[in-house]
């Protein structure tokens, strides 16, 4: 059976609560953040205590720092980075991530925008054949998604990742 042609402004059910968080390579910046904050916070607060950033000198008072929590998310970015750079994103599939929300399962929703997304296999880093041909890295095994915004003015419950996005292949289109 064709599946119809999802646009904005359709109404669609949710079959599938899968909701999409982000397309990408296993390790994200910020799961790498999350992963050195809970790794190294305390280190982190001596160090940028210890060359003066803060007054602050009990952790406790720390949130209420404003220079302070400047400068711990910067050092945290920073490690973050090369952490993920050091363990090469994760590999080198690019997928999609998701969230299930059952409590979204069968209900409506408004499509408010669409976005495509890639999906496949990272090869290669650059290379220079015969006579100066040039062979960019590529993604291989591509694959395009339809990833949908869906407008809920109905909701009061806020998926905590990234709003209402969900691949068009966990909804249905209502016709009316």
């Amino acid at each position: 059976m064709k599946k119809d042609i999802i646009r904005v402004g359709d109404k669609v059910k949710i079959i599938k609560p899968e909701f999409f968080v982000r397309c990408g390579y296993p390790l994200c910046l910020q799961d790498a953040c999350d992963i050195v904050k809970e790794t190294y916070k305390e280190k982190i607060c001596y160090f940028i205590q210890n060359i003066g950033i803060t007054t602050t000198k009990l952790f406790s008072t720390i949130e209420n720092d404003n220079d302070f929590l400047n400068t711990f998310d910067k050092i945290v970015k920073a490690l973050a980075y090369d952490y993920v750079r050091a363990n090469k994103f994760g590999g080198a599939e690019r997928t999609i991530h998701t969230i299930t929300e059952e409590v979204f399962q069968n209900k409506f929703m408004i499509v408010k925008e669409i976005q495509l997304v890639k999906t496949g296999i990272y090869i290669g880093t650059y290379s220079f054949g015969y006579e100066g041909e040039f062979d960019p890295p590529y993604l291989s095994d591509q694959k395009t998604h339809k990833i949908l915004t869906l407008d809920t003015p109905q909701y009061h419950y806020q998926i905590s990742y990234n709003g209402f996005k969900i691949e068009d292949i966990n909804v249905e289109k209502v016709k009316d």
